[in-house]
């Protein structure tokens, strides 16, 4: 499995989880803020609003691991991830419930499992921040996931 293969099983586990909005298994780019901000424009629950998530990989230590007993070697390399989710503020509809709702979700979906087989690991994802955040002149709720995948290099 590479690295692409990991990326693509999460973000079709978290296109999985209801009222997500877009997922993108990158960052997006645009040459103005307007047009990045409509890559991040859809309709969830039958309002226009900003929902969207991006996947990252932000790192990739690699070690070398001896078992001693058995003489034997391998390599171990972990895919570090940022997945970062974007919701619009509306009060009326109590966005910031509603959407924690969803990163749960998300959480979850991903702890089912991103990979199988013996050449991979997943500990559980982690959020690491849930804040407000001005995302383009939009005033919106921030969710932060660190996902580790580990493959075991034979």
């Amino acid at each position: 499995m590479s690295e692409a293969t990991v990326r693509a099983s999460i973000k079709t586990l978290i296109e999985a989880v209801s009222n997500v909005g877009l997922v993108y298994d990158h960052e997006p780019f645009a040459a103005t803020w307007d047009e990045y901000v409509d890559q991040f424009k859809c309709k969830v629950l039958g309002r226009d609003q900003v929902r969207a998530w991006t996947i990252s990989m932000e790192a990739m230590p690699r070690e070398r691991l001896t078992v001693a007993s058995a003489r034997n070697t391998h390599n171990q390399a972990r895919f570090n991830y940022k997945v970062r989710g974007y919701c619009g503020f509306n009060e009326e509809c109590e966005t910031e419930t509603e959407f924690m709702t969803v990163v749960i979700a998300v959480l979850n979906k991903l702890d089912t499992g991103i990979v199988t087989g013996n050449a991979y690991n997943a500990p559980v994802a982690q959020l690491d921040n849930y804040v407000p955040r001005t995302f383009g002149g939009v005033l919106c709720h921030y969710a932060e996931i660190t996902q580790e995948v580990i493959e075991i290099i034979v």
